[in-house]
């Protein structure tokens, strides 16, 4: 397994999206839960990206992304979901909503099964007086109590998207 990246996510209003930047992903945002998207108020699955919504209060998340060619377990997750993925660019996008950049994590292209792994879901230490150093990359990987995840890339689709394990609902 191979750790391609981790670093603190800004969640813009608890949001993360994931996306292939060959597709213009500003076109294909997922604001809306309709029936042309997949979700069970955990996640939002279109053919384009996936938006992960995170239920703390504070705005960063810490978040690693794996590749392997096999299905690895993270040990004490609370809830994983597995998703489909097809990444024709030879990236995985993270859209930053503020500034309307993409940040690319170099991914070979193919089909992928991401699977999610959320590790304590809504924890938040906004009463904290160091709360604002969670901004900083090096404390929030070492604040593994605080909600975070883990994503694993594995090459080829799952037949049901969603929960594998785990609360069916966000909160």
């Amino acid at each position: 397994m191979n750790r391609v990246f981790a670093r603190g996510i800004e969640a813009y209003y608890k949001q993360v999206y994931f996306c292939d930047p060959a597709i213009d992903p500003w076109a294909h945002l997922i604001f809306d839960f309709t029936t042309d998207n997949f979700q069970a108020r955990y996640i939002l699955v279109n053919k384009y990206m996936f938006c992960l919504l995170t239920s703390g209060v504070i705005e960063w998340r810490w978040v690693e992304i794996h590749l392997s060619d096999s299905y690895y377990e993270f040990p004490e997750h609370e809830r994983l979901l597995g998703i489909n993925i097809s990444i024709t660019s030879g990236q995985l996008g993270i859209l930053d909503l503020i500034n309307r950049e993409i940040h690319p994590i170099d991914v070979p292209k193919g089909d992928y099964i991401a699977y999610i792994f959320e590790f304590n879901r809504g924890v938040d230490d906004e009463d904290d007086p160091d709360c604002n150093d969670i901004f900083n990359d090096e404390i929030l990987e070492q604040r593994t109590e605080l909600e975070h995840y883990k994503i694993v890339l594995v090459p080829g689709r799952i037949e049901n998207e969603g929960v594998i394990k785990g609360d069916q609902y966000l909160y």
